[in-house]
């Protein structure tokens, strides 16, 4: 039974305002339950769509012939997943097909009611809840034994079957399907971090090196407000071995070529002396590797960020978020900004670049919450700063309380519009008047000069774009159409 799991091509939310999202690797969960269904001896293959035109994916459908598709489906790019179901179903409409990820998860009710071209949705981890999928398919049997998922049964009744429990040791899996993959076809690293890309490792530029991502854990044991992942790993974490990960980044080097690994857990350092195990290792097994992750500044210790750079750490992002103790406890972040200073201290101290990542637009953001993380960049002095306007997600507590709001509800997600701007409580304009102070509070001298020219033209330009639609960009003039909460009623 031929079986495809793909990855749906690029949703160009650019006509709502947004750059493009730019694909910063393989598809690791699909390529993790297709390796996982392979070693069942299940005929699967991961094929990743997400630079594909449209017209190439009717044909590679047509082509192909797959009797199961199994399709990623994440909230940024949920309308074109929904978008290749159908195209899934109009080249065989015998094609069963299969949606994950994780707004399949959280809104599986309304995409069973509203996309009749879905048959099957695969809620939370999906490796083993797949595969027993396909085997009730291939047996002829009922799907209603097997546990983790959603359908609509003959009554066209949606049945929700119990819930799956989550695997407890991750080092079960097989490695991901990585011979599906053409890692020369995403960008390479100076691409997507460019602030990054001069950096030299053992003589060698980071920027041009093939990289790769690693996931070692899954979930996050924390319950920030805004963020989703936390949610759809049930606010856990579980990690694989060091002696697990070390095994797959040394097939990545030798059997692929990958000279630069980013670790995508959610939070890579939990426990410092796994970090530590992996830094060994790769020191060890003298891997020329430049690599970075991502963590928290409450889970750092001086003897793991010392084995960090001995490995080939290059930059370390942090979830920073705000200045303000104040934002900090709305958000439920549970971090003090004294731990901050400490944090990037020591990594500074050892060479390793702290980047902190930085939200504008929080509940209970003010020009005072503003200027306090103004003061914090300051103080800590970061060489690059990664800001972002908070988003809501489905399911996120923030999402409960934008609910409660009256500022979106369900049916929003109904609509082609990307997540949206947490701006109850002031206008897209003022969030980007932020945005640029704040970066501009970390500039140089000449940069500062431009961007205090910028910063008060930015406001000018989008306070047009927000009243007429025209929106004035480097290379023209276009119309945009902004995240209208109620647009399509």
């Amino acid at each position: 039974m031929e079986t495809l799991l793909l990855n749906p091509p690029l949703f160009d939310a650019t006509e709502y305002g947004k750059p493009p999202l730019l694909s910063a690797g393989a598809p690791l969960g699909l390529a993790y339950i297709g390796a996982f269904a392979k070693k069942e001896g299940y005929n699967v293959r991961v094929n990743d769509l997400y630079f594909w035109p449209w017209d190439k994916v009717r044909r590679y459908l047509r082509t192909e012939k797959p009797k199961i598709v199994g399709i990623t489906c994440l909230t940024e790019g949920r309308w074109n997943a929904f978008k290749l179901a159908k195209l899934a179903k109009e080249a065989n409409d015998s094609i069963k097909v299969v949606m994950g990820g994780h707004h399949a998860t959280y809104m599986y009710e309304q995409i069973l009611r509203h996309y009749p071209e879905v048959d099957v949705i695969v809620m939370g981890e999906g490796e083993i809840t797949f595969a027993e999928l396909l085997r009730a398919w291939d047996q002829g049997c009922d799907i209603d034994r097997v546990d983790g998922i959603a359908y609509r049964d003959k009554k066209r009744e949606i049945i929700k079957t119990s819930r799956r429990t989550p695997l407890k040791d991750l080092d079960q899996l097989p490695f991901p399907l990585y011979e599906d993959i053409d890692f020369d076809n995403y960008p390479r690293f100076k691409v997507l971090y460019p602030h990054f890309a001069k950096i030299r490792v053992n003589g060698l530029s980071v920027g041009d090196r093939k990289y790769a991502s690693v996931i070692g854990s899954r979930g996050c044991p924390f319950k920030c407000q805004f963020c989703s992942t936390a949610v759809f790993w049930r606010n856990k974490w579980r990690c694989r071995s060091s002696a697990n990960i070390l095994e797959e980044i040394e097939m990545l080097y030798y059997d692929f070529g990958i000279r630069h690994i980013n670790f995508a857990d959610d939070t890579f350092t939990v426990k410092p002396e796994r970090t530590i195990g992996i830094c060994q290792g790769i020191v060890k097994k003298h891997l020329n590797l430049s690599w970075d992750c991502t963590t928290r500044v409450d889970y750092v210790t001086p003897e793991m960020v010392k084995c960090m750079k001995e490995a080939g750490c290059v930059f370390t992002s942090l979830g920073v978020e705000s200045g303000s103790e104040k934002i900090l406890r709305t958000i439920n972040k549970e971090i003090d900004i004294k731990r901050v200073f400490e944090t990037f201290k020591l990594f500074k101290d050892v060479g390793i670049i702290p980047y902190p990542l930085l939200m504008v637009g929080n509940p209970g953001e003010s020009e005072e919450t503003i200027k306090e993380t103004i003061r914090l960049l300051k103080t800590i002095r970061p060489s690059f700063t990664g800001v972002s306007k908070t988003m809501i997600f489905p399911e996120t507590a923030l999402y409960q309380l934008a609910k409660k709001q009256g500022f979106l509800d369900d049916y929003y997600w109904l609509t082609k519009l990307p997540p949206p701007y947490y701006t109850v409580e002031h206008e897209l304009s003022q969030l980007e008047t932020w945005v640029s102070q704040i970066l501009l509070a970390n500039a140089s001298f000449w940069r500062k000069t431009l961007e205090k020219v910028l910063c008060w033209l930015k406001p000018l330009r989008n306070l047009i774009t927000l009243k007429t639609g025209i929106k004035i960009t480097r290379v023209g003039v276009r119309i945009v159409r902004h995240h209208v909460r109620n647009e399509g009623r």
